[in-house]
């Protein structure tokens, strides 16, 4: 069942963030996922608040943030440091999967 914060909250529901040697996440997140650029091979945390964390959602931000790697490669641009990942309606799930 998805918490009914994830339908309504317009807000990012947590960061993917670079990782560089020792990284440790923020006392308050949880690391929920670890995405991998295929090309460049940089490491990327995906990161929920500790009170919002949602493994399904992580799921679904590890898949964007894969593909968005992708296209920073085409673009020719660098990985930023960290980004918002989209809340679960940025992401354009259907409907039907919100029950």
């Amino acid at each position: 069942m998805t918490p009914s914060w994830i339908k309504e909250s317009p807000q990012s529901p947590g960061t993917a963030k670079r990782m560089r040697g020792n990284n440790t996440t923020a006392p308050k997140d949880v690391l929920m996922a670890v995405v991998a650029c295929e090309q460049c091979s940089a490491r990327f945390a995906i990161c929920h608040p500790f009170a919002l964390q949602d493994a399904s959602l992580a799921e679904r931000h590890a898949v964007w943030l894969a593909d968005l790697l992708v296209w920073d490669h085409i673009q020719e641009s660098k990985h930023p440091g960290s980004r918002n990942l989209p809340s679960l309606l940025e992401l354009k799930v259907p409907a039907t999967s919100l029950h």
